[in-house]
């Protein structure tokens, strides 16, 4: 969720730095919490495209948890500059870089524009540094009624502070997080990164991306393993031979 407001800034196919917001407090700029809910003050434009969550055990989606067991992977990628550890990295030219996530589709949770799921385990590839975990929660969601993705702060323990927003795509107005999509590719955003926001641990250390708008695609790999061992939608082992 983002707690900002926006600058306007060219778009480029590389990301380009973004001017800081003012370093308002979260509450200062319109975003709030009650009863579970976050809320807004500001316009449809200015919103977080996560705000109106309501995170809680009550909002975790059963329904696909059954004897099932899962092999989901969620991939954001885009580019950016930024410092891993305090030290500087695509400062003369963007670096590429990939989250490549772990999820269990039954974790998914309702939000106020669509569906989120806090991740097993996360991990950040940066070109030219290297691979890390991230030792900070983090998730992904889906905003349907944005028609957008976007990789995120945990919101156990919250708040979910968004940290790259994008892309968007009309195939994402009915995506539930529960079926493989992509790669579709876009515009994204990086965003509150840095201490005010909470830092963002990985085992390489403290990463901070610059604020700034790049290219982004996303994909996601959904195969859900049942108990008689097959995957979804697999029936090649099937007998026509009635019992």
């Amino acid at each position: 969720m983002r707690a900002r407001y926006l600058v306007p800034v060219a778009l480029l196919s590389m990301c380009v730095v973004a001017p800081a917001s003012g370093g308002q407090p979260p509450g200062d700029a319109g975003i709030g919490y009650s009863g579970g809910v976050f809320t807004s003050g500001r316009t449809d434009a200015t919103r977080s495209l996560e705000e109106a969550l309501a995170p809680g055990p009550s909002n975790r989606d059963d329904t696909l948890a059954g004897g099932a067991g899962n092999l989901n992977i969620f991939v954001h990628e885009g580019e950016g500059s930024g410092t891993l550890d305090g030290v500087p990295f695509g400062d003369t030219s963007s670096a590429t870089f990939v989250f490549t996530a772990e999820v269990n589709p039954a974790d998914r949770r309702r939000t106020g524009s669509g569906w989120s799921i806090d991740h097993t385990t996360a991990s950040i590839t940066i070109d030219g540094v290297g691979t890390f975990q991230f030792v900070t929660g983090t998730r992904s969601y889906v905003s349907n009624s944005h028609e957008s993705v976007g990789f995120s702060r945990a919101l156990d323990p919250g708040p979910g502070w968004d940290l790259f927003q994008g892309p968007s795509d009309p195939a994402f107005q009915s995506w539930e997080m529960d079926t493989s999509i992509g790669p579709i590719t876009g515009t994204g955003e990086l965003l509150q990164w840095g201490p005010y926001w909470n830092s963002v641990h990985t085992t390489g250390g403290v990463l901070v991306f610059d604020d700034g708008m790049c290219s982004a695609t996303f994909t996601a790999e959904i195969t859900l393993i049942f108990t008689d061992g097959f995957e979804s939608g697999d029936t090649s082992a099937w007998s026509s031979t009635v019992p």
